[in-house]
């Protein structure tokens, strides 16, 4: 039921997040119950009762109302009540209205409720004829916000300065912040405080006492943490009084009365406007008073977002290390409420809060950004998801130095975009031929899995490697011949042991099968093939494990003692995706999705290969330490045989002269760009075959044909 009211998932909330917000709320809003009657009365409980009581109540049904119709209405977590900045205006006037006319207090504050009443319609004028957010709109915008800190300065000094008074036969009351911090030693406060010292000794220590918890319990990531401290101190002065003080804390609760009091609300404030005192005020201070009341009303708790276009975050900048902290979870979350309201565009500064600059990795309470404008050099966290998804457009800002001098001396993480592919791609020599383009071979398939070498030779062609000859298991020999295209040979595993010979690049492992004989078959090719090699696919599963993780290490960032090399693997291309990438190197996908580019980065120092990892997004990670993440591509792409065509598409590239890593760079955007052109009118359900069709097109693009 309360999701169907409240919407707690798409809010991205739940009933017990939403309970302890709303205790929280009502522990730290608690205080105007009191503090209203006592404000609007002179503190007057023990002089004029029947007031202090039917304000009392009034504040507690005013507060319901609004707090219940922001619920069910609005459906906006927020807790109403009335404003310090009217309600202490509305005391000081009631006094003055007694020193003008001599009536007593209760007289002119039911003089005072008319002054309330027709400022309130004036106000609801204002408010229906827009003329309210005219006079907003001509106020200076630093002036509007600086309304709320100023409101929120003077709640400190009533919370800190006079609000918990301390009674003695001094004559009190006495206050923490002036007569105990203010004395110039504690036997002076002593004697000033007289028999209240004891009391306000305790009530400094609960103050400081339930600060100290809530600040711990926020610091280790309790949820609550503010209501626990409240709950703690509260406690703690109970105890004290008992203890200390020798007084009962709950006595006043056997002569206290539970049931609401409707009578004296009824006798004192309920529609009890003294007309004839208000008369009594005079023409000029009633318009006066109407005109300073309506000004408070319209700032008393402004907050106007309605003018702003833009929001710019910069919260927490790179540093962030585990999960967010709650109070700010709670500001993100005002920010969000707020957006959806009044539909501003938010800009993040360098990396959005929540979002782990290195991992990708986000936190609890994390918006979606619009920009994100970075500096220097783009932060990995932005290239990978999910933080990628909730970044936006990312911008990146100068430093006054080219980034390639800002990480010297350190591995690079560099983005794989149409600039880059521009730099690595050649034109062919005018009188090419098949010989100068390459000799490609492509090894793999097996009775169940005809198409993945079919895909993976086509793509090869369609890339423009010069010859391609596919090596297929017998058993699917005849069948192979028949399907793929008349440009791709096609040649037997069984027929030639020298089939390896004269070949400028070996792709070996779409399709090969699982079975015993195949871990054989690819060592062979290892140990005997001595060009440039691909190694995708099943290949890679009859490796087995090559290396391992150290898991306390790569949880502490220790990277240089992160992984350990178990099996020496020649110089070439691997193109694992995650779940190959975890047999590789024995370690849980969730593991490697947490720690991805750092865990490519080691792979490929550690064993001098060209790792090209396939994920969201693909990244080549070199033998030097330097990765090269994916920034194109698109869901489309998730489906079987997309791995198979660009492997194919690594292989044409490198028997046509270019360099493993530039092939695999090459491949990976070719790859991608051409499934980006064909989402432009499929979106998605276009096929491998199709995205290798396409290759042609995306290499004329960069050539600037």
């Amino acid at each position: 039921m309360l999701e169907k009211i409240f919407k707690l998932k798409e809010n991205n909330t739940t009933a017990r997040t939403e309970i302890i917000a709303g205790l929280t709320t009502f522990m730290t809003m608690a205080y105007i119950i009191a503090l209203n009657p006592n404000l609007l009365t002179g503190f007057g409980k023990d002089t004029m009762p029947e007031l202090w009581n039917g304000v009392f109540l009034a504040t507690c049904i005013a507060s319901a109302i609004g707090t219940i119709v922001m619920a069910f209405l609005a459906n906006k977590p927020f807790a109403m009540a009335p404003g310090m900045g009217l309600n202490s205006f509305f005391a000081v006037v009631v006094t003055n209205i007694v020193a003008l006319t001599g009536m007593t207090y209760v007289a002119s504050f039911q003089a005072a409720l008319c002054i309330v009443l027709v400022e309130g319609i004036v106000f609801l004028i204002l408010s229906v004829l827009n003329i309210r957010e005219k006079i907003v709109d001509a106020i200076p915008l630093g002036v509007r916000l600086g309304i709320a800190p100023a409101i929120g300065l003077m709640l400190l000094n009533i919370g800190v300065g006079s609000n918990a008074g301390i009674y003695s036969e001094n004559g009190g009351p006495f206050y923490a912040m002036r007569d105990f911090f203010g004395a110039l030693t504690p036997s002076l406060a002593k004697t000033n405080i007289g028999s209240g010292y004891s009391a306000m000794v305790l009530s400094v220590v609960t103050m400081f006492v339930g600060l100290f918890a809530i600040v711990v319990l926020a610091q280790r990531g309790v949820k609550g943490a503010v209501l626990l401290g409240m709950l703690i101190s509260s406690i703690i002065y109970w105890a004290g009084e008992a203890i200390f003080l020798g007084t009962n804390p709950f006595a006043s609760l056997a002569t206290a009365s539970f049931v609401p009091a409707f009578g004296d609300m009824a006798s004192t404030t309920l529609f009890k406007f003294n007309f004839q005192g208000f008369a009594q005020i005079g023409w000029f201070t009633a318009i006066t008073l109407i005109v300073t009341f309506c000004i408070i009303d319209m700032f008393d708790d402004f907050n106007d977002w309605s003018n702003v276009a833009i929001v710019v975050e910069g919260i927490m900048g790179t540093g962030l290390a585990g999960r967010l902290r709650d109070t700010t979870i709670d500001i993100l979350h005002v920010i969000d409420t707020m957006r959806s309201q009044y539909n501003f565009d938010l800009w993040a500064i360098d990396v959005p809060a929540g979002v782990d600059a290195t991992s990708g990795q986000i936190s609890e309470g994390t918006l979606s950004y619009d920009y994100t404008v970075t500096f220097g050099a783009i932060k990995q966290g932005l290239l990978l998801y999910p933080g990628k998804a909730i970044g936006g457009t990312i911008i990146v800002a100068p430093l006054g130095a080219p980034w390639q001098q800002v990480l010297i001396n350190r591995d690079s993480t560099i983005t794989i975009d149409s600039d880059l592919a521009k730099t690595l791609i050649n034109y062919r020599v005018p009188m090419a031929h098949k010989g100068v383009n390459g000799n490609t071979l492509i090894v793999g398939g097996s009775s169940d899995m005809v198409g993945a070498p079919m895909l993976a030779a086509e793509a090869t062609v369609h890339s423009g490697a010069g010859k391609v000859t596919l090596c297929v298991p017998e058993i699917i020999k005849r069948a192979v011949q028949g399907r793929v295209i008349p440009e791709v040979m096609v040649t037997s595993i069984n027929e030639n042991h020298s089939i390896y010979e004269g070949r400028q690049v070996v792709a070996i492992g779409p399709g090969l099968g699982r079975t015993i004989d195949i871990p054989d078959l690819v060592n062979h090719v290892i140990d005997c093939y001595e060009g440039a090699l691909v190694i995708d696919a099943d290949a890679l599963y009859a490796l087995g494990h090559v290396g391992s993780v150290d898991k306390d290490a790569l949880r502490d960032g220790k990277v240089e003692s992160i992984y350990k090399m178990e099996r020496q693997l020649p110089y070439c291309v691997m193109t694992p995706h995650l779940g190959e990438f975890s047999r590789l190197i024995d370690l849980p996908i969730k593991w490697i999705e947490r720690h991805y580019i750092t865990l490519a980065r080691a792979f490929a120092k550690a064993h001098q290969v060209v790792l090209v990892l396939k994920g969201i997004p693909s990244v080549v990670a070199l033998p030097d330490g330097t990765v090269y993440v994916n920034t194109i591509g698109n869901a489309g792409m998730g489906t079987g045989g997309m791995g198979d065509v660009l492997t194919g598409v690594i292989a044409g590239f490198i028997s046509q002269g270019y360099s493993l890593q530039d092939s695999a760079i090459l491949g990976v955007y070719v790859h991608s760009r051409s499934a980006d052109i064909l989402s432009d009118t499929k979106t998605w359900g276009y096929t491998p075959s199709d995205v290798s069709t396409s290759i042609g097109c995306v290499i004329s693009e960069l050539l600037g044909e």
